[in-house]
């Protein structure tokens, strides 16, 4: 993606390294040696004998940085330790980092678990959350030249790229609001393992880079300094709105080239097979290279709606995920959602209801109408005014640029909402914030609709609860009081209720009389949702216990799709089954399988972002503060389905306690996982049986002999007690 790069010169790097408005923190990782033939029996006050003796009295680090154990460290060639400064200026920082390097180049070691994070923030920008633009951000990173040095962080679980992420879920709202930087940063789901982390700008106001890391990574202060300079680059390029614009909305445009460039071809290869004419697509660029999983699935939405609208063919929504999943074989596909389902018992549903071990919390996502009733007409012309004004500036930025390039205009204004058009306004125009334009209208103030909602349409008397905290914050969280607050994705009347750390006796009470609540005074739609929280008492460290993927191939999601439909493709709770499918390699499995050691082995299958069915994010938390969420509950009058809910509960809970026992049904688990390296195999064998088609080969011995293979196994519906045959047919030599 060369189009993303950004290079920053040598003058951009000096100034970056003389910015006075910079305040900048680090943390370094790394292992403290141990002499030879000494057991430590107090890590901790072994942390502590370092830091004072060696890092203060010998290399003057300043006492008050903190020093902890890093839980990440665990290859056992030292004692693990995180050391965090605090702000600094930048020549503070360029004095004080190399004597830490220095240190640790004596006294410790560091290896490919390490890393070495940069906090910066600007004393130049307050407000950091309204500032910072984190796509301008993203793309003006240059990852390349990051990777040149600290190559072994590519691929980094505790650093994932950025450009990587890029088209996951949102490409489609990035093509229509070009430069809505407020919607724009909606992309990047906010984790703290992102290698730009911007969890914090909110409250605290500063950036965490965490590409740098791996082997003797303290022995690169020259490559470290330059990238610390990208950093500080590239943060106020993003603060800066007006700062490289230009530059800023071309990348844009050449992310959107690229795109339609795979819709292009994949349109094509769509014609071709319902025997349509291509003849006007013969010249058309051809498909990029490392087309990405997240980027081929936007492209292929784009090509599905150019067929159906341009062609009139219909596609069935399960033929459109077989497009976009790069895969047309239906019955391996139904093959895989059967052995991939684990069915509950009854006793098994009871047992997990009694279980005094869980400990849960709730989210119960709702609106309420009289709002919409009254205030709704303005709350849309907020909305609507908000997407012109954006559309209307990137349109007027793209328009520069063409007249720029000595183009003509590639496209045309945004239209006007029809209440401006009816007062006079055309595309193009300028138009004022709408309290100017209406009397009625009151200035835009998220708050202020939330207070709003609650004050006069929400009867706190009649919550079946009375201890709570009302938050106009949506990051609000308690765990000993239930908290009210706002929920801006399902609009200006959307109510969160969110519940403190319960039992599960205390849950089953509870939860039918707020479903009462919502039924008597709101609504529930098809953009809210009902999530749980769950953690095990007497599971004390869920994060070195749990084996994710065990927990997700024994929760049956197809039963809880039976009941709530429309979230099986829901971008807010993506299914666990897929990320699976997609995330884990045979080899993967196999090595698993053979060292059955780490339940943490698979655990990279589970993407680590907020928005998954199963949200594993909290897991990096401190031992007393982690569980997992389950988010595949919502969609319209979920409040209405308590007794289905009450069994889903059950199943979350029977999975995390499946998922939390190694031993517990650990041989159905081997079962699921050598099922998986069958369909690893499967898609292999089909991906050739097309190959030797397209080359005219289908009377060949060696695809005769691979179709039978896969024939066979599909007629079987997989069977259990073949699969060891199976898997020895497959690894026959053709």
């Amino acid at each position: 993606m060369r189009y993303l790069l950004e290079k920053v010169s040598k003058k951009e790097i000096d100034e970056a390294l003389k910015n006075p408005n910079v305040r900048i923190g680090v943390e370094f990782e790394f292992y403290i040696k141990v002499p030879e033939y000494t057991e430590i029996d107090d890590e901790d006050h072994f942390r502590k004998k370092f830091f004072k003796n060696i890092l203060v009295k010998k290399y003057n680090i300043p006492t008050h940085w903190e020093y902890k154990e890093e839980p990440t460290l665990n290859s056992g060639i030292g004692v693990p330790i995180e050391i965090a400064t605090t702000p600094m200026n930048i020549d503070v920082f360029m004095n004080v980092v190399p004597k830490m390097f220095d240190a640790i180049d004596k006294y410790g070691i560091t290896n490919n678990e390490c890393g070495f994070h940069v906090n910066i923030s600007l004393s130049n920008v307050q407000n950091l959350h309204n500032t910072l633009d984190i796509v301008k951000l993203v793309l003006f990173t240059d990852e390349e030249y990051i990777y040149k040095a600290f190559d072994v962080r590519r691929n980094n679980t505790y650093a994932r790229s950025m450009k990587d992420m890029m088209f996951v879920d949102r490409m489609d709202m990035m093509l229509e609001d070009l430069i809505d930087k407020r919607k724009l940063e909606n992309i990047y789901h906010v984790s703290h393992t992102n290698a730009i982390n911007h969890e914090h700008i909110k409250n605290k106001h500063y950036i965490e880079f965490r590409y740098i890391g791996g082997y003797d990574y303290h022995k690169k202060w020259n490559d470290i300094r330059r990238i610390v300079a990208h950093y500080i680059h590239n943060l106020v390029v993003a603060c800066d709105p007006e700062y490289k614009r230009k530059e800023y909305m071309l990348k844009m445009h050449r992310i959107m080239e690229r795109v339609f460039t795979i819709a292009k071809n994949i349109y094509r290869n769509l014609l071709i097979d319902y025997g349509k004419d291509v003849s006007n697509l013969k010249n058309i660029d051809k498909m990029p290279e490392n087309v990405g999983f997240y980027e081929y699935q936007i492209a292929a939405k784009i090509a599905i709606k150019w067929l159906e609208d341009v062609n009139m063919i219909k596609i069935k929504p399960e033929k459109q995920r077989k497009i976009m999943m790069k895969t047309e074989n239906k019955e391996i596909e139904r093959n895989m959602v059967e052995f991939l389902t684990e069915k509950v018992l009854k006793r098994d549903i009871d047992s997990a209801l009694k279980n005094q071990n869980v400990r849960i919390g709730c989210e119960f996502e709702f609106v309420l109408p009289e709002f919409d009733k009254k205030y709704g007409k303005a709350a849309q012309i907020w909305v609507e005014w908000d997407n012109y004004m954006q559309r209307l500036d990137a349109w007027e930025s793209s328009t520069e640029e063409y007249e720029n390039a000595g183009e003509e205009e590639g496209i045309n204004p945004p239209d006007v909402p029809k209440w401006a058009e009816e007062i006079g306004y055309e595309p193009g125009d300028d138009i004022p914030e709408p309290y100017e334009l209406f009397d009625d209208i009151p200035k835009l103030d998220i708050k202020k609709f939330f207070n709003i909602v609650v004050k006069e349409f929400l009867p706190l008397e009649k919550l079946p609860f009375n201890n709570y905290i009302i938050s106009s914050d949506n990051e609000t969280k308690s765990t000993s009081k239930w908290v009210i607050k706002p929920d801006a994705t399902i609009g200006p009347s959307g109510i969160e209720v969110a519940s403190p750390i319960l039992t599960i006796d205390q849950f089953l009470d509870i939860c039918p009389k707020m479903f009462n609540f919502i039924e008597k005074y709101g609504v529930t739609t098809d953009s809210c949702g009902f999530h749980i929280s769950i953690s095990l008492k007497n599971v004390p460290n869920l994060s070195k216990t749990l084996d994710v993927v065990k927990m997700a191939l024994f929760l049956d999601e197809e039963y809880i799709y039976k009941f709530f439909k429309k979230r099986r493709d829901n971008d807010y709770a993506r299914s666990a089954h897929k990320s699976i499918k997609v995330g884990l390699t045979k080899e993967d499995i196999e090595e698993f399988i053979r060292d059955n050691i780490d339940v943490t082995k698979l655990r990279k299958a589970i993407p680590n972002t907020h928005f998954e069915a199963i949200n594993i994010e909290h897991l990096n938390a401190s031992p007393n503060k982690q569980y997992i969420e389950f988010r595949y509950i919502g969609s319209g009058d979920y409040h209405k389905k308590w007794n289905p809910i009450k069994k889903i509960v059950a199943h979350y809970i029977w999975a995390l306690c499946i998922g939390s026992d190694p031993e517990f049904k650990k041989k159905e688990y081997m079962l699921k996982l050598n099922r998986l390296m069958l369909k690893f195999d499967l898609f292999t064998k089909l991906k050739r049986l097309d190959t030797l088609e397209k080359e005219n080969k289908q009377d060949t011995p060696e695809y005769n002999f691979i179709l039978n293979q896969v024939k066979k196994i599909v007629s079987m519906g997989i069977n259990a007690n073949d699969i060891s045959k199976v898997m020895e047919e497959n690894n026959a030599k053709v």
